[in-house]
């Protein structure tokens, strides 16, 4: 068959050579296993994998492909005029490899259509799973050729394309498993990190996510070769940084098992790095420090995670309490690195299942809310009208009227003479997020046990000061305070709408549907008082 198609080949002219290619792809039986996963592991592999008379072949395509230009081009014509995937075969696939192997002006051509094929649907991630799966021997010869498809497909702004290139890298790190193969891969993929270009960025880091979720032991010991990118963590935007650290956090966890220097060198690193970032008077340094630990408690105190992880000593759900403490502690007295470590127990909560002693820690310091935020009242009023900073305050939109048990204290938070409890209120949404999502969790969705913050009044500024005459007596300080406290009320009434609406939008079974209706009343009269 090699020599045959050798001769057949070239012989071709202009004239014939799309009908002998043609015929070639409806002809040729050539490899594609059906189930290229199952042979993995079959005892029969031997039989799947490629025969020297199919490298034959492919050697056969390839020196007629490389001599006669005319062939490229009707190849590439022939390939252009399929529209349906259905009609797309392996053989497809390996004539773009062959002729981007044999470089050359049609190089570009073969990306362009490769990646017009991807983009429009012709091409599935099945077609390359019978190409490469199961087919080491074959593609052994073009390993050098897919990675740099592979990276060419990861450049691209499809989003499509990218995706296929990232399922084509994962297939090559699976398919060779000789560590100069898989260094090559990882090597391309931190080219990709190094590259700048968000995208491209992106797509290289969610491959390495997911090779360390699926393949995580046989990245440990070739681990050294992506290390680097954590000496580069300050180029790194935000959601890209909680990916590295999503990929280092897995492997240091799936290190536990390995030998103690492996593990010193990846899960001792990564400490190490965080705990210097956390404790960095550098606002930036610290807020990727928060980011990294975080991330690194969100695989610690996962209900699946191992029962020890960084040493023998402490047990995983320890380190990650030590991990949020220490966190705790370095962002308690600066309000924008503290509602950054808030929002990331969100995120923490919401992404994640995880261990009973986390979810307590979290929901303990939640509940710090109420004795910063709130204050009792007497049958509906406030125990004592003391003016704060010569501001006399008041009730404000009190929904639940003379029942209400609450208040939410703006002004006099606003007015204290200790830094600490004005700059709380820049913390409030943050921290009303966290109550919220603690209390849903606890709760099978219901916020039953805060619904009393959807109808209480607010400890506001008496609205005579917002008259002329009154406003204009009062000095700058005051006037601040005043424009401050209406501030933070309208994003106090924005948090209680968006929390208080999964109530009514979501289907929670707790939630009696005379309680939803009482729930939808509240939260008109609150959108009333926003607007």
């Amino acid at each position: 068959m090699p020599h045959l198609l050798r001769f057949l080949l070239l012989s071709t002219t202009p004239a014939n050579a799309g009908r002998i290619i043609s015929q070639i792809r409806d002809q040729l039986k050539f490899v594609g296993v059906m189930d290229p996963y199952s042979v993995r592991n079959n005892k029969f592999k031997g039989k799947f994998s490629a025969q020297s008379t199919e490298v034959s072949i492919l050697d056969a395509l390839r020196s007629s492909l490389r001599f006669k230009n005319i062939l490229c081009e009707a190849v590439l014509k022939v390939l252009k005029s399929i529209d349906q995937p259905r009609n797309h075969k392996v053989i497809d696939l390996w004539f773009l490899m062959l002729i981007y192997k044999n470089g050359g002006s049609l190089q570009k051509d073969t990306q362009k259509i490769l990646k017009k094929k991807i983009v429009d649907g012709c091409f599935c991630e099945a077609l390359f799973d019978q190409c490469i799966a199961g087919n080491q021997e074959l593609v052994k010869d073009y390993f050098p050729s897919f990675v740099s498809l592979s990276e060419y497909l990861l450049t691209c702004k499809e989003k499509q394309a990218r995706k296929f290139g990232i399922h084509l890298y994962t297939l090559l790190f699976v398919e060779f498993k000789d560590t100069y193969s898989r260094q090559e891969v990882l090597g391309a993929l931190v080219t990709h990190i190094g590259s700048g270009i968000a995208h491209e960025v992106c797509s290289a880091l969610e491959t390495l996510i997911l090779l360390t979720m699926r393949y995580t032991e046989d990245l440990i010991p070739i681990s050294s070769h992506i290390s680097g990118i954590l000496d580069y963590l300050e180029c790194f935007q935000e959601d890209n940084l909680h990916k590295v650290y999503e990929v280092f956090s897995r492997l240091a966890l799936a290190a536990r098992s390995r030998a103690e220097t492996i593990r010193s060198s990846i899960a001792n690193e990564v400490l190490m790095i965080i705990r210097k970032q956390v404790s960095n008077a550098d606002m930036m340094y610290r807020k990727m420090g928060v980011i990294g630990a975080l991330k690194v408690v969100s695989t610690l105190g996962d209900v699946n995670a191992p029962l020890s992880f960084f040493s023998s000593q402490k047990s995983n759900s320890d380190d990650a309490l030590e991990l949020l403490q220490m966190s705790l502690d370095s962002c308690k007295l600066v309000p924008l690195t503290l509602i950054l470590f808030y929002d990331e127990l969100v995120a923490l909560l919401e992404g994640s299942v995880l261990k009973p002693e986390i979810i307590e820690w979290i929901g303990k310091h939640a509940s710090e809310f109420e004795p910063m935020f709130l204050s009792d009242l007497e049958g509906g009023q406030l125990p004592l009208s003391v003016p704060c900073d010569g501001i006399e305050g008041e009730l404000w939109i009190n929904l639940d009227g003379d029942a209400s048990p609450i208040v939410l204290k703006i002004l006099p938070l606003l007015s204290s003479s200790l830094q600490q409890q004005s700059d709380s209120l820049q913390i409030l949404p943050s921290q009303f997020l966290l109550l919220s999502v603690v209390e849903r969790l606890s709760n099978q969705g219901s916020l039953g046990g805060i619904d009393a913050l959807l109808g209480c009044p607010l400890h506001l500024p008496s609205p005579r000061y917002l008259s002329g005459v009154h406003w204009k007596k009062l000095t700058e300080k005051q006037k601040h305070i005043v424009c401050f406290s209406l501030f933070y009320a309208v994003n106090w009434i924005r948090e209680l709408l968006n929390a208080f609406s999964s109530q009514v939008v979501d289907k929670i079974e707790n939630v009696t549907p005379n309680t939803k209706e009482e729930t939808v009343k509240k939260l008109l009269k609150r959108l009333r008082n926003l607007v």
